[in-house]
């Protein structure tokens, strides 16, 4: 069987009275990605399914569907208004997919970071930090965000942050205290979103220096490539990083060598 005539056959199946079948029809379309093109029409039919596990996968279908439309994305966001939790986790997984959005869908995915569900906050907060600087109106409530319950959604919202670059500079105090995470995936988030903001106050300078020391490898590197794209207001941070050459880890060594030289190279323009 082709793959045009699959498509077709699973598009029928959709309308199928069997439940399973439709269930199985929306996830075999997931998994077919962009070659179910011509099956969003269908896809979008079925998140009105009256059966939440249909509506969920047809979400994330449609999520799987590259350059998709306005109004497939408009859809989308609808969904995140659906009581079941399951149907509002597809859908935000959905979105998660996508690179572009409007102030609507934004606005909708800065709701769903309060959602009573954790995969619900934890797939919005990775959906804004696909979206970066466009959604850079949601930098308040990834803020907030930064002190929720899971890690997996205060490492997103951390990302999130490091992607909007100084249009999220007010973020940078919650940030600094982020570096004291008990998860390390989310202090390194943390460190590479500072670096990326470059807000070079002497709080974030001493937190990122501390954090060179951190028990975790992947920390130390990302504070020390941090401090580099501070350039030369970071030359306090020198003596850390100079200590962080004879890091026993060969990453956190090339960091602190390539922040060394970025540093001192800046000082020299600027003289």
């Amino acid at each position: 069987m082709s793959i045009d005539a699959e498509i077709l056959s699973l598009i029928e199946n959709l309308k199928n009275e069997e439940t399973a079948i439709r269930k199985r029809s929306t996830y075999a379309l997931a998994r077919l990605g962009s070659k179910a093109q011509e099956a969003v029409p269908a896809l979008l039919e079925a998140l009105e399914d009256q059966d939440a596990g249909v509506r969920r996968m047809a979400a994330e279908a449609l999520g799987h569907i590259p350059s998709l439309e306005e109004h497939v994305v408009a859809a989308l966001t609808k969904c995140l208004q659906d009581q079941n939790a399951d149907v509002r986790i597809g859908a935000t997984l959905g979105l998660s997919q996508i690179e572009t959005a409007t102030s609507p869908t934004i606005t909708a995915l800065m709701s769903a970071l309060q959602d009573e569900n954790i995969s619900v906050r934890n797939n919005a907060a990775a959906a804004l930090r696909n979206l970066g600087l466009v959604a850079r109106e949601a930098v308040p409530y990834l803020v907030k965000a930064l002190q929720d319950e899971y890690h997996g959604v205060r490492l997103n919202a951390a990302a999130a942050l490091g992607e909007m670059g100084a249009e999220a500079k007010q973020a940078t105090d919650a940030l600094v205290q982020v570096l004291q995470d008990s998860e390390a995936t989310v202090r390194q988030c943390a460190a590479f979103a500072l670096g990326r903001i470059g807000v070079t106050d002497q709080k974030s300078l001493l937190a990122l220096i501390l954090s060179l020391e951190d028990e975790d490898r992947s920390v130390r590197f990302r504070a020390a490539e941090a401090l580099g794209e501070f350039g030369s207001v970071a030359q306090s941070a020198i003596p850390a990083l100079t200590k962080a050459l004879g890091d026993q880890e060969r990453i956190v060594c090339h960091f602190a060598a390539n922040a060394i030289n970025k540093i001192n190279n800046r000082s020299n323009t600027e003289n």
